[in-house]
C-alpha cells in the first residue's frame, strides 16, 4: 500500500488495494489448505510468524526501513515461538492431562 501511493498511473491506489486483497485472500486459502495436514495451532503459528517475518523483510528491502537489533531479535523470537508450538504439538509428545499417573 505504501508503495502504491507513489505509482504514477490512473487508479494506482485502487490497484494497490486490489493487490493487497488478492494477497490476503491467497494467504487465507493457503492457511486453510495447511490446516488439512497440520494441527490448527501449528498452521496458525507458522502463518502468523512467517507472515510477520516476510512483511518485515519486505519493508526492509523494498521500503528501505531500518533493521535494528531489537527488530531482528523480535523476528527471531517469533520464528522460535512458532517452532516451539510445532515441537509441542507432535504426536505423542504432548502432555496429556487426562492420563494422570501418580
Amino acid at each position: 500500500m505504501k508503495l502504491a501511493q507513489n505509482w504514477a498511473f490512473p487508479h494506482a491506489a485502487l490497484a494497490g488495494l486490489v493487490l493487497m486483497w488478492l494477497a490476503i485472500g491467497l494467504s487465507y486459502y493457503l492457511l486453510a489448505v495447511a490446516t488439512t495436514g497440520l494441527p490448527v495451532g501449528v498452521a496458525y503459528a507458522f502463518w502468523e510468524g512467517l507472515g510477520l517475518v516476510l512483511v518485515s523483510l519486505s519493508s526492509i528491502f523494498i521500503l528501505k526501513e531500518e533493521l535494528s537489533f531489537k527488530r531482528v531479535l523480535g523476528l527471531v523470537c517469533v520464528l522460535l515461538g512458532a517452532w516451539l508450538v510445532h515441537k509441542g504439538t507432535g504426536h505423542g509428545n504432548a502432555i496429556n492431562p487426562s492420563s494422570n499417573k501418580a
